[in-house]
């Protein structure tokens, strides 16, 4: 049976889009047309089971990461933490395009009223991370052209240890992080290498919502994007078995370039454009 062709638009007239696609050995499924996650879960798991050859459908429970991604929307875990990115008027979906790099772990969403990044993939340099920074989860925002969240850069590499540190720190990154964790990869190897001990994946992924996850503290931490028409949606929550504080990221000063520090991101939008 051609699921694409045929069994998908009779079942599920609402998929406006679907693709396979394979990445490190692995399948990698990719569709759109859900507003909601039961619905869209419950697809999934027909997928799987579709593609697996099974005669019934998988239950929720027996997919990796669905029952996380179902009961941090429908039952909200206590650890969950939410915010979310208002703009004024319209909506953030006019013009929305999207820009999907796996193999390079950035996920970008582009509008006439939004711009949006997500971390979420390998360190490169076959794990040694020499340009990398304890990113993994970060993301950066941009709404109706004013910076809500930026990058800040690198600022310098050799000539200070500990700015070059400071800015491939997680604490400089809008990531999940905690008050009582520091780094989810050690940055003592060297000023040029970040270990993958995070091993970041894409969970979920469509034209208006993202899901990853690391393992760079010892135990899963999760984020979720959502575009809504008014607004972004960020929500974060791990499978500790700890109380954790949730930490927000501090204010360090904006690197457009090599050994330069500003407190203005003026005009830098047109250069990621």
């Amino acid at each position: 049976m051609d699921i694409k062709k045929t069994y998908i638009p009779t079942k599920y007239k609402n998929v406006q889009a679907l693709s396979f696609t394979t990445r490190n050995k692995e399948l990698v499924v990719t569709f759109d047309g859900f507003e909601e996650d039961e619905p869209r879960l419950r697809f999934h798991t027909e997928i799987i089971s579709k593609l697996s050859g099974l005669q019934e459908p998988l239950r929720l429970d027996y997919i990796p990461h669905a029952t996380s991604l179902l009961s941090c929307k429908l039952k909200p875990k206590p650890n969950s933490h939410t915010r979310e990115f208002m703009c004024s008027s319209g909506s953030l979906h006019e013009g929305l395009r999207t820009c999907f790099c796996p193999d390079f772990g950035l996920y970008i969403w582009k509008g006439k009223r939004i711009y949006l990044t997500f971390r979420c993939g390998a360190h490169g340099q076959r794990g040694n991370g020499g340009h990398s920074h304890n990113d993994q989860l970060s993301i950066e925002l941009w709404i109706d052209r004013k910076p809500i969240i930026v990058d800040p850069g690198t600022y310098l590499y050799t000539s200070s240890m500990k700015e070059r540190n400071r800015y491939r720190s997680i604490r400089a990154h809008h990531a999940p992080q905690f008050k009582e964790l520091t780094e989810p990869a050690s940055l003592d190897r060297g000023l040029f290498c970040i270990p993958d001990k995070a091993q970041a994946k894409c969970l979920s992924l469509s034209n208006k919502e993202v899901t990853g996850m690391h393992i760079g503290f010892g135990f899963p931490v999760y984020r979720r994007i959502e575009i809504f028409q008014e607004k972004v949606q960020v929500t974060d929550w791990h499978d500790s078995f700890s109380d954790l504080i949730w930490k927000e990221t501090e204010p360090i000063m904006y690197s457009p370039g090599y050994g330069i520090k500003t407190s203005s991101v003026k005009g830098i939008l047109n250069e990621h454009r």
